[in-house]
């Protein structure tokens, strides 16, 4: 996981964030047409648009990480918590 330069570092000492960096470590790396809006515009933190199939409903890392956020414009919508994902992207990887 890597910001974009001049981007802080996301607090993966919360959990939601922790799971959105974790998508973006397993995932899959999305080209430019099965990127989202978002992330084609440049506007996630990381620039690589990751998803897993079936997780999350199909957001990516950098969208997963835009809805943890405190920034003033924010959606303030209330996180869930994806410990069934988390289970199921822990699953998906075997062992190195």
């Amino acid at each position: 996981w890597r910001a974009r330069p001049g981007r802080a570092s996301p607090d993966i000492s919360q959990t939601p964030v922790l799971e959105a960096v974790m998508l973006h470590e397993r995932g899959d790396l999305q080209n430019s047409e099965e990127q989202c809006s978002k992330c084609r515009k440049g506007d996630g933190i990381s620039a690589e648009c990751v998803k897993m199939p079936g997780i999350y409903n199909g957001a990516c890392s950098n969208c997963l990480l835009a809805r943890t956020s405190n920034r003033p414009g924010s959606s303030g919508r209330p996180i869930r918590s994806y410990s069934a994902e988390r289970r199921s992207i822990s699953a998906t990887i075997s062992p190195s």
